[in-house]
């Protein structure tokens, strides 16, 4: 998946999930930490400036009852910025990305 702006390309996405609702830069200026959100993941890349590539870093799904879908996500500028928080239907949960939990 390419992440682009109407002028030029930004990165190449390394990642088979679909549709990323959100790509987000890390909060303290670190270029080379992205979070994304697709339907159902939560995915973290480490970014590469001298070859324009995103490895992934790490995901995980969100586990719920029904069909639930992640539809916004923010880092939370605390704890050295390890964590975001995430909203799905009608629930707001905290995620800590060093343990993905």
């Amino acid at each position: 998946m390419l992440v682009a702006s109407k002028h030029f390309k930004l990165f190449v996405v390394d990642e088979a999930h679909t549709v990323l609702h959100c790509v987000l830069w890390h909060p303290t200026g670190d270029t080379t930490t992205l979070v994304g959100l697709t339907d159902s993941h939560i995915i973290t890349w480490d970014f590469d400036a001298s070859s324009s590539v995103a490895k992934v870093k790490d995901s995980t799904g969100l586990e719920s009852k029904g069909q639930p879908k992640f539809t916004c996500v923010r880092w939370n500028p605390h704890h050295n910025c390890t964590q975001v928080a995430t909203a799905n239907d009608s629930c707001i949960r905290g995620w800590d990305l060093r343990s993905m939990q």
